[in-house]
């Protein structure tokens, strides 16, 4: 990736008391547990390169939900959802729904992307083997733009796989 981050292009702005509203990821990356790394445009397909934080997810790979919802018809009863990682992908477009996502202690104008494929790999597994309804494994529908960073992370490619395979 590349090194030069001195092109960052937005600075978020400051509570009603005078705190960065970007306090506590300023503190993660002062500790090392969040890296600001820019992405090529053309590993994106991308018109332009996008900042990320990229850090390790220690827990909690997949998000099972439920279907809570009275007209059920429009979406399976169960899915579950690959957190690969959290917050709007980079663009900063005000229609995003994921910038309002994820707020607290979160940079709104920049994804976290979470670099422990291997760990995400190992749980998708065993989630497979667990019996009862599950039909459906997003790989980041609620929480990320996964097929953006599939030049990254390489999810997609490794995952899919797994479904075909009747040992899994």
């Amino acid at each position: 990736m590349l090194e030069d981050l001195s092109l960052i292009r937005t600075t978020p702005g400051t509570t009603h008391d005078g705190k960065p509203f970007d306090l506590y990821v300023q503190k993660m990356v002062g500790k090392g547990d969040l890296k600001l790394e820019r992405i090529p445009a053309d590993i994106l397909g991308t018109p332009r390169d996008i900042e990320v934080y990229r850090s390790t997810r220690k827990s909690g790979f997949i998000s099972d939900w439920k279907n809570m919802a009275e007209d059920a018809s429009y979406c399976s009863e169960y899915w579950a959802d690959l957190k690969i990682g959290r917050g709007a992908f980079g663009f900063r477009c005000a229609e995003c729904f994921l910038i309002l996502t994820h707020r607290v202690k979160a940079d709104p104008s920049r994804h976290e992307l979470y670099e422990n494929v291997d760990d995400f790999y190992h749980a998708v597994k065993q989630w497979l083997k667990k019996p009862g309804q599950r039909q459906t494994l997003g790989l980041g529908i609620d929480c990320s733009d996964s097929l953006l960073y599939e030049g990254i992370t390489g999810h997609a490619r490794r995952l899919i796989p797994l479904f075909a395979d009747d040992k899994s």
